[in-house]
């Protein structure tokens, strides 16, 4: 982004809303003084206005003002026909991040009696995805018509730590404007770790170092492949 636009943003940015994208719909943010943040953030307010239909929310994001409306600038686009929206968790190390901690919010075209024959429908959320919790690209959570995202229930189980919780890829796709959880795709998706699981399970004690390896204990093999199947 060239020192211009920066510039103009930093002038704008608690003055007036900031085009992020013109067409085919249009998307603003705007950063207001007062809003809550954590030191070096900043909560954004998104629209989106499709015709006559508007969507208005909040988003965070990492930096100033000007900072941020740049950054959400570069990771707010389009991509297979949907619109994704990035929403910052603000956590600058891994450590303080949750499972789900850096997401995208995602918009879809659905059928519609309008003239263009087509409306924009806010489908849900999900995780990012370490290509774009890291870097600028928009909707790496979408590849090839589905969508990867975290079960993040067991996060904070009695049984372990979040580093060490069951964490299940989940394969979604969109039917009847919702996300819908394809179990098949699913198993398959987490089906090396759970084959890897099962063999450090069944190792004697004598080999189990040789077979439970790259971090992998019988105890989050257990608690992974027990999830899982009851997924």
């Amino acid at each position: 982004m060239s020192l211009l636009l920066i510039a103009a943003i930093a002038c704008n940015a608690f003055a007036q809303p900031v085009t992020l994208i013109e067409s085919p719909v249009k998307v603003t943010a705007e950063a207001r003084a007062g809003e809550p943040a954590p030191p070096g953030n900043t909560v954004l307010t998104i629209e989106v206005q499709d015709r006559s239909q508007g969507f208005r929310f909040q988003v965070a994001q990492r930096g100033k003002a000007a900072e941020a409306i740049a950054r959400q600038k570069a990771v707010t686009g389009f991509k297979d026909g949907h619109l994704f929206i990035r929403d910052d968790c603000q956590a600058d190390t891994a450590e303080k991040r949750t499972w789900r901690c850096v997401l995208d919010k995602v918009f879809a075209w659905a059928e519609s009696h309008e003239a263009s024959g087509k409306r924009l429908i806010y489908v849900g959320d999900v995780h990012a995805g370490e290509e774009c919790e890291s870097g600028t690209k928009v909707g790496c959570a979408l590849f090839d018509g589905q969508f990867t995202d975290i079960y993040d229930q067991l996060e904070n189980i009695v049984l372990a730590t979040p580093a060490t919780a069951p964490q299940i890829l989940i394969e979604m796709s969109i039917k009847s404007g919702d996300f819908v959880v394809d179990l098949e795709d699913t198993w398959g998706r987490n089906q090396e770790r759970y084959k890897a699981g099962a063999q450090c399970l069944a190792a004697p004690p004598e080999t189990r170092a040789a077979q439970c390896t790259d971090g992998l204990t019988p105890r989050r093999a257990y608690l992974f492949n027990m999830a899982l199947a009851t997924y």
